[in-house]
């Protein structure tokens, strides 16, 4: 879609309107932070900030991925419930596409978009999702549409070495981490930071020549409360256009949780 198709310009309105909301709502920089785990822009975010989320290793936070796209199939069920499920299926895409333009339609969310649409057509059809086929379906896609992904998008790289490692490297690390507490997400969540990284950092390393060595212990305290920051600030936004007091009152616990990743990103900076 061009730039000035009046779709994309309608989108690039929604997302003008969407930041503003949400900086009417949240104090910096929080706002800058919420607005980055929702829409994937870091322009509002100061560059300390930035710095220390690159220190950390937490900037992939601030990219779309294949939870932003859940968690707009969860919020369009949600409106839709009185629906049968399979109605659900065309708002449900159609959704999914105006949120990757709305976004940007960068590499990172097109995959999430096209697996997403891919899981909710196996879900329609009754069918059990064969997770790898619908990587290589996504990739297919991805590089029929831009060849040039392949060798110049750093970000379709990592994608997808991300989800190539969810799905075939956490079944070999589970092992390592049986003895770690359930409680609070805690085991799953070591499991699949490592191995992501089992399969991210050596790109890394080559592509920016960085390692964070506090890269593990940040992405196992912070991640658990990027799901509460995201659903409840998503809500918060839409409720504040109902009535803006309670828009107020379900931007508390994002408040809080958006406060608790800057903490982490800050004192794990501070380590030399």
């Amino acid at each position: 879609i061009a730039p000035g198709n009046p779709v994309m310009l309608t989108l690039d309105a929604m997302r003008v309107a969407t930041e503003r909301k949400v900086t009417q709502l949240y104090p910096e920089p929080h706002a800058g932070l919420l607005i980055g785990l929702l829409t994937g822009t870091r322009t509002s975010l100061p560059r300390t900030i930035l710095d220390q989320f690159r220190d950390t290793g937490l900037t992939h936070l601030l990219a779309i991925s294949g939870y932003n796209i859940t968690l707009v199939v969860t919020l369009l069920s949600g409106f839709l419930f009185w629906l049968p499920l399979r109605w659900r299926f065309v708002p449900a895409c159609i959704g999914i596409v105006a949120f990757t333009l709305f976004t940007g339609a960068s590499s990172s969310v097109v995959r999430a978009a096209i697996m997403g649409m891919l899981s909710l057509l196996a879900l329609q059809l009754g069918r059990m999702q064969a997770i790898r086929l619908t990587i290589l379906w996504a990739m297919f896609f991805m590089i029929a549409w831009n060849p040039r992904f392949l060798w110049e998008d750093v970000g379709f790289h990592l994608s997808f070495l991300a989800v190539i490692a969810l799905v075939e490297i956490t079944p070999l690390v589970e092992p390592w981490c049986r003895r770690l507490p359930e409680a609070f997400g805690l085991r799953t969540t070591l499991q699949t930071t490592l191995a992501v990284q089992v399969l991210t950092t050596p790109w890394i390393c080559f592509v920016f020549g960085r390692l964070s060595i506090i890269s593990p212990l940040s992405n196992l305290l912070a991640p658990p409360l990027v799901p509460i920051a995201m659903m409840s600030g998503a809500i918060s936004l839409i409720l504040s256009l109902v009535w803006e007091p309670l828009g107020q009152l379900i931007a508390v616990p994002a408040y809080l949780t958006l406060s608790g990743l800057l903490l982490i990103a800050k004192m794990l900076a501070a380590i030399p």
